[in-house]
């Protein structure tokens, strides 16, 4: 009989309107399930699905009803999770919750009393800039009563090191940290077809095989830092008529966006492609990828560019910075730092085809090893086995 794992997060699942923390969920039930009974428990919110016990591509997902009602529907939802984590004690064997919220503390003490395994994943900008591992927010009452609630978690997951370094600073101790990436399925950014097909398949009028292409996938947002990236790129790519960017996604910059493309005449040098249900194709179109990100936790952005073998222009932050090393698979600068990234603009317009298919090798040979979804899970089974 398999164990049962209780996949507990704070989102609509499936994610609507992007939901990294959301999406990396169903892709580990997707590769746990063939060993063990994954069952996702989230919030009934308003902007997603309203049923309440329901499947989702072969994954059970039990969406838990409550008011709407700001503090008291808060409160009226965690009863109902810690109500369900007792009621159901004998049917499960491991929660195993994401995002280090409310439902996180509940799941950790629960577990904690009914002597289950409990993993809490910290998904990085949530806990680190208003959450349990804000320095700003260190004396908030609730981040107080998470925070020593989920000091109860059997294994507290950080999925880059800046959190490492935040959890032991917050009093976590060194046997409960588990360093482990998010993971991303390699297979679906393999390459099948020459990038000339993957071209071809985008229809994009103004990019040629013999063009170096760049890629943004991301809410087209001040803190995801594209508008500023593209001022420097758009001062400085009239150096270079071969390289080109795909933006895709959507946001409130988007109009600001438009027009600094218009105002620089850049109109055959950047395609805005709106938002995109399916990158794959995209990314395997892509030469190098575009990750300006005023903060991180780790980017599934980044992974899906890395798996598709593309070196990547990032910022200095949390996941970013221990995957991309810059002269061996990507570019690295503080966010803010225009100088630096002028530098590295003119630097990749003078790299090589050869040198950007060679850092784009180390990118993919880097995730093979460090972030796939087989290295993950079959980290998180050696743990479900043994609980």
């Amino acid at each position: 009989m398999k164990k049962k794992v209780l996949m507990v997060i704070e989102g609509a699942v499936p994610a609507v309107g992007g939901g990294g923390a959301e999406s990396q969920v169903l892709t580990l039930c997707y590769e746990l399930n063939k060993e063990f009974d994954c069952l996702i428990v989230s919030p009934m919110v308003d902007f997603g699905m309203q049923i309440k016990d329901d499947n989702f591509n072969g994954v059970d997902i039990l969406r838990i009803p409550y008011l709407k009602i700001s503090v008291i529907g808060k409160l009226i939802l965690l009863f109902k999770l810690a109500l369900y984590l007792y009621i159901e004690r004998k049917n499960y064997q491991i929660i195993h919750s994401h995002i280090a919220g409310s439902m996180s503390a509940v799941s950790s003490v629960m577990g904690y009393m009914l002597n289950k395994l409990v993993i809490v994943k910290m998904t990085g900008w949530t806990e680190v800039n208003k959450g349990i591992l804000s320095k700003s927010h260190r004396y908030n009452f609730f981040n107080i009563l998470n925070r020593f609630s989920i000091k109860l978690a059997t294994h507290a997951q950080a999925t880059s090191k800046y959190i490492c370094n935040n959890l032991k600073e917050f009093g976590f101790k060194d046997s409960q940290i588990l360093y482990l990436p998010n993971a991303v399925d390699t297979d679906k950014y393999t390459s099948i077809l020459s990038k000339s097909k993957y071209r071809s398949m985008l229809g994009i009028n103004g990019i040629t095989n013999n063009d170096v292409v760049g890629l943004y996938v991301g809410r087209l947002a001040p803190e995801k830092g594209i508008y500023d990236f593209l001022k420097i790129w758009c001062a400085t790519n009239k150096n270079s008529i071969k390289h080109k960017l795909i933006i895709i996604g959507s946001g409130v910059h988007e109009q600001l966006i438009r027009k600094l493309i218009d105002d620089n005449n850049l109109n055959n040098n950047i395609f805005m492609l709106g938002a995109q249900s399916d990158i794959n194709k995209y990314t395997l179109a892509a030469d190098f990828g575009v990750l300006p990100s005023m903060h991180e936790g780790l980017s599934n952005t980044l992974l899906e560019y890395m798996a598709s073998s593309l070196p990547v222009i990032g910022t200095r932050v949390s996941g970013t910075e221990d995957l991309v090393k810059p002269g061996f698979n990507g570019w690295l600068f503080s966010y803010g730092d225009n100088e630096r990234l002028n530098e590295i603009i003119l630097e990749l317009f003078e790299t090589s085809d050869e040198v950007l298919k060679e850092y784009g090798v180390h990118s993919r040979e880097y995730i093979e090893k460090n972030a796939s979804i087989d290295v993950v899970t079959n980290k998180f089974k050696e743990l479900y086995r043994d609980s």
